[in-house]
């Protein structure tokens, strides 16, 4: 695998795109908005406490390493490295804050440059 590294400027996962996780919350006696966890470059809050971002990355399985083969992938992780102490007193890393406002679309924003860049990054390889 290679890989290329995107500073992440905001995103947004909300259950509420999530069909089956609805209908589990529902079922189990959830109401109202379902939320989202969010993260936004601009907010002090969220940088205090994550600092994420993009790998951006290439992919071949083969057979002699114990994968069936298939075509070069690209592939994309969003990852977490900043370690806080968190209320209970134990290492975590912060995937994002949960945000219950009602926002119901899922998206990873970063820098319009960056990606064609760590593309070509990955295309050097």
């Amino acid at each position: 695998m290679h890989w290329a590294f995107m500073k992440v400027l905001s995103y947004c996962f909300s259950i509420a795109e999530f069909d089956y996780a609805v209908k589990y919350f529902r079922e189990s006696g959830v109401t109202g908005t379902m939320p989202a966890l969010v993260f936004d470059s601009n907010n002090a809050k969220h940088t205090q406490v994550m600092k994420p971002f993009i790998k951006l990355g290439i992919v071949k399985t083969r057979e002699e390493v114990g994968f069936w083969p298939r075509n070069v992938q690209l592939v994309m992780k969003l990852v977490q490295d900043k370690i806080i102490v968190g209320q209970r007193g134990k290492k975590i890393k912060v995937k994002g804050l949960i945000d219950d406002s009602g926002l119901t679309e899922n998206y990873v924003r970063v820098a319009v440059p960056d990606f064609p860049s760590a593309l070509a990054r990955l295309r050097a390889w």
